[in-house]
């Protein structure tokens, strides 16, 4: 087996998070948000529960779903900046992350700039680094949601890979 993880409502349990309030990482990123009170759904859409076929695609979804939950909880957390609750569950979810992938985890507040550029070219072989949400580079320019070329190149030479997980983006042109 390539992981090994719990049943994700002990951290629910630990933090005394109400059901209602927070979901789990595997639900919040089939329903594209990990709290349940801003969830307004999408016109006729049906959430789909990915099912994966072995073991190495488990593992992926695994890390999908941290990430994803990583990432919203840090957006949560920009609106308010003093929950220690959601600070801690944020925490927590890193750790699980770096033990799940056998490797460091680091984040950049800024989707721009030089603590990004200094967290990437700090990384090592196999290390990750996930960035804040790039729609924070909309205002006033619109640079991300235009497909800004220069952009697109800047985050380019960053990394080896990039993983886009905004569904409405990553499809535009």
């Amino acid at each position: 087996m390539l992981f090994n993880l719990e049943n994700e409502d002990f951290l629910k349990n630990y933090f005394n998070l109400d059901r209602d309030d927070v979901l789990n990482p595997d639900e919040g990123l089939v329903l594209g948000n990990l709290f349940l009170d801003e969830y307004v759904p999408y016109k006729n859409y049906k959430p789909y529960k990915i099912k994966p076929t072995c073991e190495k695609d488990a593992m992926l979804l695994k890390i999908r779903e941290y990430c994803f939950a990583i990432d919203d909880l840090n957006l949560k957390l920009d609106l308010e900046p003093n929950n220690k609750k959601l600070y801690d569950l944020f925490k927590v979810y890193n750790e699980r992350l770096k033990e799940l992938v056998n490797a460091n985890v680091f984040f950049s507040k800024e989707p721009y700039g030089e603590e990004l550029e200094t967290l990437s070219k700090n990384l090592k072989e196999k290390e990750i680094l996930l960035v804040e949400n790039t729609r924070y580079l909309d205002f006033p320019n619109k640079l991300e949601s235009s497909c800004n070329l220069d952009l697109s190149k800047y985050w380019a030479n960053l990394g080896d890979v990039f993983i886009n997980d905004a569904f409405g983006t990553s499809h535009r042109r």
